[in-house]
């Protein structure tokens, strides 16, 4: 017995699955170019490795602002130049509140760009926010959980790239 062939496809279906691949891949590429260009050094050119104290400031102040939160100051700030190979690194402990007075601290992690020659935002994040006990729970949630939790957070981490450029608050 005989299966019947399957029919192939045809040129426009091509054209249009060609289309959305093209989207797809122009998208994501907007994404990285976003967070590794336009973001990173977001209102940090035009400062000197020495004003790295400033450059801290501003990008704690853009990320309280994106996530609204109140900036207070920096508990730790360190400066270190590495003497083989150029590279240039300043990171803080910032001290903020949110909207119920509660303290939150904030990671800020900046790197001295070689080729740009600013600084550029390498790392900002909450510290120990209240959920990140679900990456460390065995039991829960499930794996599939805990992968749409990671998502979810790469997700709210672009959205806050775009609210700290483009400051809207609205949607912290």
């Amino acid at each position: 017995m005989k299966t019947p062939a399957s029919k192939p496809m045809s040129k426009s279906m091509k054209f249009v699955i060609a289309g959305v691949f093209c989207l797809l891949i122009l998208a994501v590429g907007g994404l990285i170019f976003f967070n590794a260009y336009v973001y990173a050094g977001y209102q940090l050119g035009g400062l000197s490795k020495q004003e790295y104290q400033k450059a801290l400031d501003i990008a704690a102040k853009d990320f309280c602002r994106a996530d609204n939160l109140t900036f207070e100051g920096f508990d730790l700030s360190k400066f270190e130049e590495v003497l083989h190979g150029g590279d240039t690194y300043a990171w803080g402990a910032a001290r903020t509140k949110d909207t119920e007075g509660r303290t939150v601290y904030v990671w800020i992690y900046l790197e001295w760009g070689k080729i740009r020659q600013q600084w550029l935002r390498n790392y900002c994040r909450i510290l120990a926010p209240p959920t990140d006990e679900l990456f460390y729970d065995r039991t829960h949630p499930g794996q599939v959980d805990r992968v749409r939790f990671a998502v979810s957070q790469i997700i709210t981490d672009i959205a806050r790239n775009f609210r700290v450029v483009f400051g809207d608050t609205s949607a912290s």
